[in-house]
């Protein structure tokens, strides 16, 4: 049994040695950061590129849907 002026909850326990290194040793957030948003612009690309083949393709069918009279034809004449 180990007597002391106040109980600590692991007396036994060490530090820990260099946390502030360690954490920093880890990969780096902007790491994250970059790896996220390459992965996020990349989703975001292939998307709007199949949504807008998707689109195109539904709406050619309906690109004949209203069709204008033929213009009529015109002459001008001019005097000399």
């Amino acid at each position: 049994r180990m007597r002391t002026k106040s109980r600590t909850f692991a007396p036994h326990a060490e530090r820990p040695d260099r946390i502030a290194n360690k954490l920093r040793s880890d990969l780096s957030l902007w790491v994250l950061t970059a790896v996220f948003a390459l992965a996020g612009l990349g989703a975001y690309v292939s998307l709007r590129a199949s949504l807008g083949n998707t689109t195109s393709a539904a709406l050619a069918s309906y690109n004949d849907v209203i069709k204008l009279a033929p213009r009529a034809a015109s002459v001008t004449i001019t005097l000399p």
